[in-house]
């Protein structure tokens, strides 16, 4: 025999698919939550804002109440076996006293509101052929074994069940009505009526539908309202009647994606009863809602007509079995109709589980569950997966198979380890004492492992050792004492290795194990109290956090300097998560943001922020504490926008236009919309100008316009997104000059930036007023030996091209005579050809071996010398010392150097050198020219 398979809470509960409308989910007390003062102005030590919202609150101890407690409580309900009481503050007390004493008392587990939930059934879209589901799930072939079980019975926690539909009214037991006491637990909702009919509609008679069961003992427990509402205490009070009244089933209606110590605890006193819990998973398309997500809970998903995952069926590490999500059931009314929703799939699994036991009623709870799960049918991957769990349910494959002590052979090494479902609990057996078995876990998250592995037989404890290994073969720890949980890191996978004390031992050791994960803490902590807060700077950031342990909550503090906008957005990657912001700057009162539910985004903006520091506290609920940590992560936001004041204001008219300073950079904002900013400026000669505006916010157009003395709109344009900037050039006469700039939108956060460049002509050119070359560059033009380039730039510094020295020389030499020249990248047509022509006939110069010019090459130094030697026929000399430093003896233009050096024709550099090979620049070339001309 194979070994066992994984238990979960021993409670047949069937889920629907719920929506709960929440107050806060839990106030977990402590000393240290009661304690923790503020460290400064705006922080509350005890935050009870939000339970205040509820009338009645489920308040759990460690121990006995003490008297004074039912002294200063109405009592409402009362669940001695947890230790969970409902209750509401006594005549004489408000609940904000009330609250404020017993909250802080030490010896309170818990305090909870008593919380609305509600039945929010799937969407009804296009159905399938009515009750095909029943073949899917081998139901057919199943009812050749096991039709029936009276032995049992099933409670129906739900909104009642239609007492007198014809389908189910034989199949009924006595129950319960929790919202009208004293009255019949008919059914006045619909969704109870559903659940009963998939589980045990009358079969076999020729009328109407069937249930999975055609015979049953059904126990309705009306516990929730007409419209589907209830709360919590009614469930837990449903699910003590059905325990009580010695249910074997209990079908729930509830699913929430919180972890509540008060649903655990009752559904832990079921387990304690010897229940076997059935969950639905959800229908979300998210992750698995509780109590399905408890350990010891049997979590159903939903799969279509195909075999195929329904989307908004939830799925995650606990999901164990699938059924069909569409089925056609009986109806209030005595009628039928289609539904859809997990809370659908999981009554056919707890009805197989009826006829499990119907036909071996010794097995134990976890055994009924582990046979039903090890027979499902696999769908998707191979092997266990969080969309399909174990596989697709199949009774027939229940009720005609063995079960398997240990469903996960052969495990013996880390190769055939076999996949351990979180937070869920596996069964498995060594079948002796040299027996190995190996288990993979996976997170999806780095945090650690919580492992409990522990010895069905209580005799055996003592025996079971365990190591965690790494892929590679490494042992990373080694546990020989598992009478207590231990621990250890997961950052994506490990693998955990059970095995015996010692190999000596020759019988079989059935055990439970249970890997429960805690988030990892976050790089932020310790920040869960104000005087703590993890400090940011004023900018734009995002972080990632987690609430990783109970009570776990992160504080920050933003330090504004500068007058602005802030936005905080907090984005959980989770629907366990229900963000809850409180935002304040110090001194002032607290903003509470909680507008948004389970998994969805929490932001904040803050438009107008003033200097100053301003707290952030991020919570899992809207009150003061976490209750328990959430595995799953929240991704932080924080956009700054500093604003900016327009020190230019008012110029909002013409005439009160602010002055311009060439070159000076303006900036400015345009607030509000309808602002519009003038600028003038004044040219006492004219000049070549130059506007720029640029530094222009995206998502924002900006408008540029030049106007004249008299006022007249000389200049327009826009920016676009392609181009966020505007530049204006334009040569103006003398006088005055106007800009208005505007905007499509406001804007604040980015200012703009306005520059405005004058500069005069000299001799035609707008770029050498006051260079070194000015004198030179001016005469050359004035004798039109020179010319600029566009724009009214002659760019003085610029590399200058062989074509344009030859040109220079050419017309200060006035050559008139030419030569037809062939280069082969000179081509006729060329600007320049005609001075090359010349310039070749007077010997000045010649091209290059390859027999091109290269026209457009620059002139080095060197060669500028040579051409200048050649115009005034010199023929070097050649002895004498080298005349720079960088120009030898040997250089081939060494004798010219020497003689232009030496006649006064040319200097070199304060160093000492030459740098013949340096490209001349225009400006030098232009020097050379004019003293060429002036005194030749």
């Amino acid at each position: 025999m194979r070994k066992g398979i994984t238990t979960k809470l021993m409670l047949i509960a069937i889920l629907s698919v719920l929506q709960l409308h929440l107050y806060p989910l839990v106030f977990a007390v402590s000393a240290h939550a009661a304690s923790s003062a503020a460290a400064e102005a705006g922080s509350d030590s005890l935050d009870i804002s939000t339970l205040m919202e509820a009338t009645e609150w489920i308040v759990g101890w460690e121990d006995e109440p003490p008297a004074s407690f039912f002294e200063e409580s109405v009592l409402v309900a009362s669940f001695p076996e947890i230790r969970a009481y409902t209750v509401k503050p006594a005549e004489g007390w408000t609940r904000e006293a009330w609250l404020k004493t017993w909250c802080s008392h030490e010896g309170i587990k818990y305090i909870q509101p008593n919380r609305t939930v509600r039945v929010q059934a799937a969407p009804n879209d296009s159905l399938y052929s009515k009750q095909t589901y029943l073949k899917q799930i081998g139901a057919e072939k199943a009812w050749d074994i096991a039709t029936q079980n009276t032995s049992i019975k099933i409670a129906v926690v739900d909104t009642g069940v239609d007492l007198y539909h014809p389908e189910l009214k034989d199949n009924l037991v006595e129950g319960v009505n929790l919202v009208t006491p004293g009255a019949l637990p008919m059914d006045d909702n619909g969704h109870g009526t559903n659940v009963a009919g998939i589980l045990a509609a009358i079969g076999n008679n020729q009328t109407g539908t069937t249930g999975v069961l055609w015979k049953a003992k059904v126990m309705p427990v009306k516990a929730m309202e007409a419209d589907g509402s209830g709360d919590e205490t009614k469930l837990g009070q449903g699910i003590r009647y059905a325990v009580e009244h010695q249910a074997k089933i209990v079908v729930l209606s509830l699913g929430l994606y919180k972890y509540s110590p008060f649903l655990k605890d009752i559904t832990q006193y079921a387990e304690d009863a010897g229940v076997l819990l059935v969950a639905a998973a959800g229908n979300d398309g998210a992750e698995i809602r509780f109590p399905a997500a408890y350990p010891t809970v049997l979590a159903v998903g939903g799969v279509s007509a195909k075999n195929e995952t329904e989307p908004e069926s939830n799925r995650g590490p606990e999901l164990d079995i699938v059924a069909p999500y569409r089925v056609y059931t009986t109806a209030l009314g005595g009628g039928y109709e289609n539904n859809a929703g997990t809370s659908m799939a999981a009554p056919q699994v707890a009805a197989a589980a009826a006829l499990v036991w119907a036909q071996d009623p010794k097995l134990k709870p976890y055994q009924v569950r582990n046979l039903l799960i090890q027979t499902a049918q696999d769908l998707g991957p191979a092997g266990w997966d969080k969309t399909t769990g174990y596989g697709l349910l199949r009774i027939d494959r229940a009720l005609s198979s063995e079960l398997e002590d240990d469903m996960y052979e052969p495990n013996q090494t880390l190769s055939t380890a076999a996949l351990l479902q979180l937070d869920t609990m596996t069964t498995a057996a060594l079948s002796n004492g040299e027996d190995r078995d190996f288990y993979s876990i996976y997170s999806e998250y780095k945090g650690t492992i919580h492992l409990a592995v522990e010895s069905i037989n209580p005799n055996e404890k003592t025996n079971l050792r365990a190591r965690v290994w790494k892929k590679d073969g490494t042992v990373l720890h080694t546990f020989n004492d598992l009478t207590k949980p231990v621990s250890f890191s997961i950052q994506s996978e490990v693998f955990v290795e059970v095995y015996a004390r010692s190999t000596d031992i020759d019988r079989q050791i059935d055990y439970r194990i249970l890997p429960e994960f805690q988030i990892y803490k976050d790089s932020f902590e310790d920040n869960d109290d104000q005087y703590k807060a993890y400090s940011l700077p004023a900018k734009s950031t995002v972080m990632k956090g987690t609430f990783h342990q109970v009570d776990d909550e992160d504080w920050f503090v933003i330090q504004v300097d500068h007058a602005g906008s802030l936005q905080i957005k907090v984005i959980p990657d989770t629907n366990r998560m229900d963000i809850a912001l409180q935002i304040h700057r110090v001194g002032e009162k607290a903003r509470k943001v909680d507008a948004f539910g389970d998994g969805e985004t929490e932001y904040a903006l803050l438009s107008e922020v003033l200097p100053g520091k301003y707290y952030v506290r991020i919570t899992d609920t809207s009150f003061a504490k976490n209750t328990y940590p959430v595995a799953g992560e929240y991704l932080f936001s924080v956009e700054y926008k500093k604003k900016y004041v327009d020190p230019n204001e008012p110029n909002d008219k013409v005439y009160q236009s602010t002055t311009i300073t060439p070159q000076y950079p303006y900036e400015g904002v345009i607030d509000p919309s309808t602002d519009v900013d003038y600028f003038e400026f004044t040219l006492t000669e004219q000049s070549y100008v130059t506007i720029q505006l640029y530094n222009i916010p995206s998502q924002r157009v900006m408008s540029l316009k030049v106007y004249d003395a008299k006022q007249n709109q000389i200049y327009v344009k826009m920016s676009s997104s392609q181009n966020q900037a505007i530049r204006f050039e334009r040569l103006l006469e003398k006088g005055k000059y106007w800009i208005s700039l505007s905007a499509n939108q406001s804007f604040t956060d980015q200012p703009y930036k306005l520059v405005v460049k004058q500069e005069k002509l000299v001799s035609g050119f707008r770029d050498i007023d006051g260079h070194w070359a000015e004198t030179y560059i001016s005469g050359l033009a004035e004798d039109h030996i020179v010319s600029g380039l566009e724009n009214y730039l002659f760019k003085p510094d610029a590399q200058i091209t062989r074509a344009e020295a030859v040109m220079m020389f050419a017309n200060a030499l006035k050559l008139k005579k030419s030569k037809a020249v062939s280069f082969h990248d000179l081509k006729s047509n060329h600007w320049a050809y005609d001075a090359v022509a010349k310039a070749v006939q007077a010997g000045l110069i010649s091209g290059y071996p390859d027999g091109s010019f290269r026209p457009s090459a620059p002139i080095s130094r060197a060669e500028m010398a040579m051409i200048l030697a050649k115009s005034l026929k010199m023929k070097g000399i050649s002895k004498g010392e080298k005349p720079f430093e960088d120009v030898s003896n040997s250089y081939w233009a060494a004798d010219v150097i020497r003689q232009l050096k030496k006649e006064g024709w040319i200097s070199g550099y304060d160093d000492g050198t030459f740098k013949p090979t340096q490209t001349a620049t225009r400006a030098e070339l232009s020097g050379i020219i004019y003293k060429l001309v002036n005194e030749k």
